[in-house]
This record gives structure tokens, C-alpha cells and sequence, in this order.
């Protein structure tokens, strides 16, 4: 099952739903998806397989995903000649809550939420201290792109939200979001959905880190790209 759907939903109308995490079904095949954000790829194409359209509607419940995929989404669907609008109808987390942003109207239903948090990576193995400068600085440089993004996108300042960054995960609720720019509006006609508990959100992100582990013992051992598979396999059934 794909992470996302996209079909014609009235004249020159479209509705997309993203119900997972962005660019993943949480299985081994998602390591191809981080090294050629086909996730991203599959998206634009499906959406300009509809034809000429006028309005696009989002529907959002995903912990977020891979971020190269999720800013290109964004991008796209700001370029995009269609008006769109966004509903949050479980939560908009991390990544998700980027491709949120593309909106032009932006609505949260009843319970609902949004994530932001900076950006992380996962190392493995040894590094020397030019290294880990390395990859700390490319971080820096991602969590600077992301303000930026918020920043242009909500109103509000980057310093305001770099202070709101410094406190952790930042989960705000409808009107939280609001203020922050995040959503446009409040729409109490929409229903929560059970998946909104962020305790499972918490463990979709845990495989996230399981799946990563995985990729890095792969290439550690030399084993093949058809291996990896089996690389993950073995680390999964690890206590």
C-alpha cells in the first residue's frame, strides 16, 4: 500500500491523502526511497497524471518522513497553478507538517495536531571530531532551511521560531497552530482520527531509526543492495 492516494475527485478537482509517513510503508523498500527520493518522484507524477486542475485537496494524518521527499512536495505543490488546501485530520508531524504548508487554506479538524521538531540523523561507527563537525554542520545547515521555510510560509520571525525549536518536539493544537501560522482555520466538521496518538506515532518513528540501522550495518558488512532485506531482518529480531 502506497504512503500516499491521488484521484479526481470532481472537474479539474483532486483529492490526495497522506496517511503515512511521507515517502515510506515502513518496510526495507524505503532505503531506496532515501537515496532517490522516489517518493517524491511518484507524488508529482501521480498528481500530474490527473490533468489540468484547479483546486487540490490534502488530507494529512503522517509522524512525517524523509525530508529531501518532503520539501520537494512542498515546492511542487506551492508552484502548482491549482489552489490547495490542506485538512490535518490526525496529526501533521515533522516533515508533514512542511508539505502542510503548501497549502493556500490550511484546516485542522477536532483533536488534531501539529509536530515540528529540528532535524536529527543517525550515525553509526566511528568518526573522527572533523566528522562529527561534518555532519553537525550539514544538520545546522537543514534546520536553518526549515526556519526559513516556516518563516516565509506562516509570517512569523525565525528567531521566534528558533526559540520554539529549543524547547523539543513542539506539538500544537488548532489554535496553537494558528497563532504560529501553521493553519489558516478550524474545521469542527472533520473527526479525529484514532491514530492521532502520538505513543504510536512515537513507535512508527522508533522503525524509522530500526530501518536506518539497518542500511548502515548493510553497507558496514559490504553487503549488496538486494541484501538489505535480510540486514534489517536480522536487526529487527534483536531484543
Amino acid at each position: 500500500m502506497s504512503w500516499f492516494s491521488a484521484k479526481v475527485s470532481g472537474v479539474r478537482t483532486a483529492k490526495i491523502v497522506i496517511d503515512r509517513a511521507i515517502g515510506s510503508d515502513w518496510g526495507p523498500d524505503w532505503i531506496s526511497d532515501l537515496t532517490n527520493e522516489k517518493a517524491a518522484e511518484d507524488f508529482i507524477k501521480s498528481v500530474d497524471e490527473l490533468g489540468k486542475l484547479d483546486r487540490i485537496d490534502i488530507e494529512i494524518n503522517s509522524p512525517g518522513g524523509d525530508v529531501a521527499s518532503g520539501l520537494r512536495i512542498m515546492n511542487y505543490l506551492i508552484e502548482h497553478p491549482a489552489q490547495v488546501r490542506v485538512n490535518v485530520t490526525g496529526m501533521a508531524a515533522s516533515i508533514a507538517a512542511m508539505v502542510m504548508l503548501a497549502g493556500d487554506r490550511r484546516s485542522m479538524g477536532i483533536g488534531t495536531s501539529v509536530m515540528i521538531n529540528r532535524a536529527s540523523t543517525l550515525m553509526l561507527g566511528y568518526y573522527s571530531s572533523k566528522e562529527l563537525e561534518e555532519r553537525a554542520a550539514a544538520i545546522t545547515e537543514i534546520d536553518a532551511a526549515i526556519v526559513t521555510a516556516y518563516g516565509t510560509r506562516t509570517g512569523r520571525s525565525k528567531e521566534g521560531f528558533n526559540g520554539l525549536l529549543d524547547r523539543g518536539n513542539v506539538y500544537m493544537g488548532a489554535d496553537e497552530a494558528i497563532e504560529w501560522g501553521f493553519a489558516t482555520e478550524k474545521d469542527a466538521k472533520l473527526k479525529a482520527v484514532a491514530c492521532a496518538d502520538p505513543a504510536q506515532f512515537h513507535q512508527q518513528i522508533q522503525m524509522q531509526g530500526r530501518i536506518r540501522a539497518a542500511q548502515a550495518r548493510a553497507k558496514g558488512l559490504g553487503v549488496r543492495r538486494p541484501d538489505f532485506k535480510k540486514a534489517y531482518s536480522q536487526l529487527n529480531n534483536q531484543p
